[in-house]
């Protein structure tokens, strides 16, 4: 039996540090497996993710800013 782990990622503004909140993401296994999608919380989380302990996980977010 292998050995889990928990997860989770949060999402920041590379420059200010700000906390990025409703970003959509995607995070899949080395093999493109989906593993979770969704939109981060108020304070730029996921959701907690529950793996294999070195496993890889590739994370993808999309986010859209108005600069207005």
């Amino acid at each position: 039996m292998n050995k889990k782990g928990l997860i989770q990622f949060r999402f920041v503004e590379l420059f200010t540090g700000n906390k990025i909140s409703k970003m959509y993401h995607v995070v899949k296994t080395e093999k493109g497996v989906l593993i979770a999608e969704g939109n981060t919380d108020s304070n730029g989380l996921t959701v907690w993710i529950s793996r294999d302990v070195g496993d890889t996980l590739y994370v993808y977010g999309l986010c859209c800013i108005n600069l207005a």
